[in-house]
């Protein structure tokens, strides 16, 4: 079993924890690690590895290239961890389902996950078509 960490830009990762443990209580095993204005990224990856503590994680970043991702690329941890950019708020909760699942595995499933999750949702829906003959 492993654990998850969120990390993001700003308090992104809290929040997206805190509102994941309003949908469904509280979260074992999910930690939030927030990049406040000013940490480096050392300082960031010296936070991360005191949440891990040697377990096997799951990483969930806010942006590809962004600093929380690269923290956890500047050197391999001292336990398997693997790292998914984009996180988004539906991958929490399935994260925490997938924690008995081998960690690569569970990673590569949240990735798709996450993307089923995106969408364009147009802000009116589109209009009934009309029936001919005039009448409603």
């Amino acid at each position: 079993m492993f654990d998850i960490v969120v990390s993001a830009h700003g308090d992104l990762a809290s929040s997206l924890v805190r509102a994941a443990e309003g949908m469904l209580g509280p979260l074992e095993g999910v930690h939030a690690v927030d990049l406040s204005p000013g940490d480096d990224t050392a300082e960031l990856r010296r936070r991360i590895e005191g949440v891990i503590e040697g377990r096997a994680s799951l990483v969930l970043c806010d942006l590809y290239g962004g600093t929380p991702a690269n923290a956890c690329l500047l050197a391999p941890f001292g336990s398997p961890v693997e790292v998914v950019a984009g996180v988004n708020l539906p991958m929490l909760p399935k994260a925490a389902g997938l924690r008995s699942q081998p960690l690569v595995e569970a990673a590569e499933k949240l990735v798709q996950y996450g993307r089923l999750h995106v969408r364009h949702q147009p802000s009116h829906p589109p209009s009934a078509p009309q029936r001919s003959g005039g009448e409603p």
